[in-house]
């Protein structure tokens, strides 16, 4: 067996029965901003996108985060 292949032996036995613990509340808000994104981009709704990315992510309009994320909105949509 090659050093390569025992130290990935090793690394997975190391992994073994070590389970991560879930964060119910971080699956749930993943959840909502997912259905929210659905939702926004089957309406189109730009304003409900805004609205997302204020309430769920925290993204202030003005802010270089904010104003990327609308211009790729604005890009995936075909709108200016």
């Amino acid at each position: 067996m090659a050093d390569d292949d025992l130290k990935n032996l090793i690394a997975e036995e190391k992994q073994r029965g070590r389970k991560r613990p879930i964060d119910i509340a971080a699956r749930q808000r993943r959840m909502r901003l997912l259905n929210g994104f659905r939702t926004a981009l089957k309406t189109g709704d730009e304003a409900g996108f805004a609205e997302l990315i204020i309430n769920e992510l925290g993204w202030q309009p003005g802010t270089k985060v904010y104003d990327e994320a609308l211009k790729k909105w604005r890009a995936l949509r075909g709108s200016s």
